[in-house]
């Protein structure tokens, strides 16, 4: 069955640690997580709690950021596309270690929390182990069971869920795309006509769960 477990590690061990260290009630929210490879994770993510030009100055000194940009600027908040040092996408391959999916991450107080979701108990215990042999100072929140294997309350099969959550990851969703399909289907160890057809089912059930009533009115009216 399905594990949902929260964790979290001190940010001398992960990233940022040295903008914590200078602006101490600076807070990041995860939007997303770009892993290239296992060398180099490009997170996209919010930051506030303090002033921009406090925040840029932090990042240019902080040594777990290799390069950072400015997407948005909301007055209070900010959203950044980094990319982080290897040495970060070594801590991020640990956490996933037993195909765990990392569905929320967000730091503050010195901290990053994580929400991953593991195939089963087993596999949290392992990735555990693991990161303990790595030295990395890991604690488990909260442990959920996860009543239905993700993506079955929206009537996905299993490979449509991947499919769409590899996808996702891969970032096939966003503008411009950073990936295609035939390199989905690479991914994936299928065909490129696979991919395209478990995303459009998948796709069609996800609105059919989301917007029933709609859908039921736009059948109607044909």
């Amino acid at each position: 069955m399905a594990t949902a477990a929260e964790i979290s590690l001190p940010a001398e061990e992960f990233a940022l640690w040295e903008t914590f260290t200078r602006i101490p009630d600076v807070v990041f929210d995860v939007e997303r997580v770009v892993a290239h490879g296992e060398a180099r994770v490009m997170p996209i993510l919010w930051a506030s709690g303090a002033e921009l030009d406090e925040i840029t100055d932090a990042f240019d000194a902080d040594p777990s950021v290799e390069d950072e940009e400015l997407l948005v600027d909301l007055d209070d908040e900010w959203l950044y596309r980094m990319a982080w040092v290897d040495d970060i996408a070594a801590v991020v391959q640990s956490l996933v270690y037993e195909e765990g999916t990392i569905t929320d991450a967000h730091g503050r107080n010195d901290r990053w929390s994580f929400r991953i979701v593991f195939p089963d108990t087993d596999a949290l215990s392992r990735t555990y182990q693991f990161c303990q042999e790595e030295d990395l100072t890991m604690e488990i929140e909260s442990v959920t069971q996860m009543e239905s294997e993700p993506g079955t309350q929206f009537g996905l099969s299993e490979v449509q869920y991947t499919t769409l959550i590899t996808a996702h990851r891969e970032g096939y969703f966003e503008v411009p795309r950073e990936t295609t399909v035939e390199e989905l289907a690479e991914k994936l160890d299928v065909s490129a006509q696979s991919v395209s057809e478990r995303l459009r089912r998948g796709h069609e059930k996800l609105i059919s769960s989301a917007l029933p009533t709609a859908v039921e009115e736009a059948s109607d009216d044909e």
